[in-house]
């Protein structure tokens, strides 16, 4: 975070930074349970190289071991907004908050 936050320091202001990782557990959780749930239909799928065992045990690998380092923090997802220094308004009110307060008591 830091090294990001010095990178992008003079050249974009940072509206919004928010961690979606702790969505992706479950959400891979789901997909491996899905692709178990639909192997007979993913094997079946008539391709050159087949999806075989080894394939399966892969993917399972890859969803499991993908939400084990989402539930211990090893991984995460970020989400930033940013707009170009200088550039003014944000992109999408929900950021801006202050304006639409000063908006509001204007009124």
């Amino acid at each position: 975070m830091a090294q990001l936050a010095h990178a992008i320091e003079g050249l974009f202001v940072v509206h919004d930074w928010e961690n979606y990782g702790h969505y992706y557990a479950p959400t891979l959780a789901h997909w491996q349970q899905r692709f178990e749930a639909n192997w007979d239909n993913i094997a079946a799928i008539d391709t050159v190289r087949r999806f075989d065992a080894r394939f399966r045990r892969m993917f399972n690998y890859y969803f499991l071991s993908c939400k084990a380092a989402f539930e211990t923090e090893h991984i995460h997802l970020w989400q930033l907004l940013m707009t170009k220094e200088g550039h003014g308004r944000s992109v999408y009110p929900r950021v801006n908050l202050l304006d639409t307060q000063a908006s509001r008591l204007a009124l």
